[in-house]
């Protein structure tokens, strides 16, 4: 299973966690190589925030793997679970993903995703910004 082999990657120690700043690097690997100094640069802001100093298990990781996965209706449920204006509050992601995902992301994911992706800090996310970021 290549999710194992990717989580091992980052876990070094065999804790079955990985670092917050391990899990921003996996999701923005294959971000749009346009944008990926910028989202490189939020990753390693990460350790500037004491909520964000977190561990990642094994669980949430792969909870995240299996919403890239369904990328397609997620998609389109961001539409309708967004703001009219196509962003996204943190409530509205989490919401998406388990309706239509059937994928429970927990707070650490959520709050790590939008440490990444909210490049302007207003607390929501741009849902095209960010669904382009997980296609690649």
């Amino acid at each position: 299973m290549i999710i194992c082999l990717e989580f091992s990657h980052y876990d070094v120690k065999s804790s079955n966690t990985i670092s917050a700043k391990d899990f921003a690097l996996s999701m923005v690997a294959s971000a749009d190589i346009n944008h990926i100094n910028k989202l490189l640069d939020r990753v390693d802001n990460l350790g500037n925030d004491p909520d964000l100093g977190v561990r990642i298990t094994f669980e949430e990781f792969k909870s995240f793997a299996d919403l890239r996965r369904r990328l397609e209706p997620l998609a389109m449920a961001i539409f309708n679970y967004g703001k009219v204006n196509g962003l996204l509050t943190k409530q509205d992601l989490k919401r998406a993903a388990h309706h239509v995902c059937g994928v429970d992301l927990t707070d650490r994911v959520v709050n790590i995703i939008f440490h990444v992706f909210d490049t302007n800090h207003d607390g929501n996310l741009s849902s095209e910004e960010f669904v382009r970021a997980l296609q690649r």
